[in-house]
């Protein structure tokens, strides 16, 4: 029988599989970071709209609904783009229909 244990060859160094075990094993902020589902169309327009906006004030969903990028999407799509932003904690819900970047 031959010693197959001779031919296989490491898959990574020790290090590497350490780090590795750690993170997926003890490291919680590692896990936050992946985004299971991109976002779609309408929420990147959004968040496009939000950080190239000159006016940093919270802005409202009638304000969304004026501006020219997102004037083809309707309110319901306008409502769950919102919903995937603050999901993702890309954008902040001050309540009262009020939305801003977080930081601002």
């Amino acid at each position: 029988m031959p010693k197959l244990s001779n031919q296989v060859k490491p898959i990574a160094s020790e290090q590497e599989y350490l780090d590795r075990v750690f993170n997926l094993e003890f490291n919680l902020t590692a896990g936050h970071n992946l985004d299971p589902k991109p976002l779609s169309e309408v929420a990147k327009k959004i968040y496009e709209y939000f950080q190239n906006i000159k006016n940093k004030t919270p802005k409202t969903l009638r304000n969304l609904k004026k501006a020219d990028r997102l004037s083809g999407y309707s309110e319901s799509g306008l409502i769950d783009g919102l919903a995937k932003l603050i999901k993702a904690q890309k954008i902040n819900s001050d309540g009262n229909d009020s939305y801003s970047l977080p930081g601002w």
